[in-house]
């Protein structure tokens, strides 16, 4: 089972990234997994979407800084 959930980190291709149309905001860790440089892509193939890089952040524990993420998802949702 271990081995099928691991090939689904690959990731997406760039036409899957593109054809995202609905409002995307990617938040990463700055010691996350993908890097910042990625994420910026993602942000470029994805029209319209933002980026936001947690500081002191890694990949899971993103979640665990609701003092930058909750005012980010308030902005971004109205």
């Amino acid at each position: 089972m271990l081995s099928e959930s691991t090939a689904d980190t690959r990731g997406w291709p760039d036409e899957q990234l593109a054809a995202i149309t609905a409002p995307t905001l990617l938040v990463l860790g700055d010691r996350d997994f993908t890097t910042v440089e990625h994420g910026a892509l993602m942000q470029q193939l994805i029209s319209g979407s933002q980026l936001a890089v947690l500081p002191d952040s890694m990949h899971m524990r993103v979640t665990r800084r609701a003092d930058l993420l909750l005012p980010m998802l308030s902005r971004f949702l109205d």
